[in-house]
């Protein structure tokens, strides 16, 4: 798809792109098995996702911003891949790895990515899940939601045979645009049906 195909459908630079609020089976650099998301970039070129903002309430947009602060941390993602946030309130970034300022529930609930200068919005509704289970986007950095029972940390998501779709019907995600320098923010949202 053309950038301008991927506007019109709502399909925003950067995605979260897989989901895991009951994680068993992957470690961070701190020994841990924590909260994670994936993020993918749907583009051509590097992203640099500094700046950017992470958040498990939608009421609260610029909850965590994406920083490395003073590490080492990789925080620019190539064309078509993929950057893993921790999401474990606790633990601080390190060369090795970025960790959010909240965790990921279990029971399901929303997720939103927005960019550094405020001008689009990925949310992501995922559903109730088990640590045999993640919530992934397929084909990668699409519309289309699935809980299914094959992660994919840091790697293309893949189709399995056990693959529930998690509806994302009314999910506002698109571009927005400023007026007024930065005075007033006018959005125009793509919604998913």
């Amino acid at each position: 798809l053309s950038d301008a195909d991927k506007q019109a459908q709502g399909i925003t630079p950067i995605r979260i792109n897989e989901v895991s609020g009951a994680n068993d089976s992957y470690i961070d650099e701190y020994g841990k098995k924590g909260d994670w998301l994936e993020l993918y970039n749907t583009t051509n070129e590097d992203i640099d996702v500094e700046g950017m903002y992470l958040t498990d309430n939608l009421d609260k947009p610029t909850k965590y911003q994406i920083t490395k602060g003073n590490t080492k941390a990789q925080t620019v993602i190539p064309a078509h891949g993929y950057l893993i946030v921790w999401c474990d309130n606790k633990r601080a970034t390190t060369d090795n790895g970025l960790h959010a300022s909240f965790k990921i529930s279990d029971d399901g609930g929303k997720l939103q990515l927005m960019a550094a200068d405020k001008s689009w919005t990925d949310v992501i509704t995922y559903s109730a899940h088990d640590a045999n289970t993640t919530i992934v986007r397929y084909p990668d950095g699409t519309s289309d939601v699935y809980a299914t029972n094959v992660p994919t940390i840091g790697r293309s998501n893949v189709k399995t045979s056990y693959m529930t779709a998690v509806n994302q019907k009314g999910e506002e995600t698109g571009i927005a645009t400023y007026t007024a320098a930065d005075t007033h923010l006018t959005v125009r949202y793509v919604t998913n049906r």
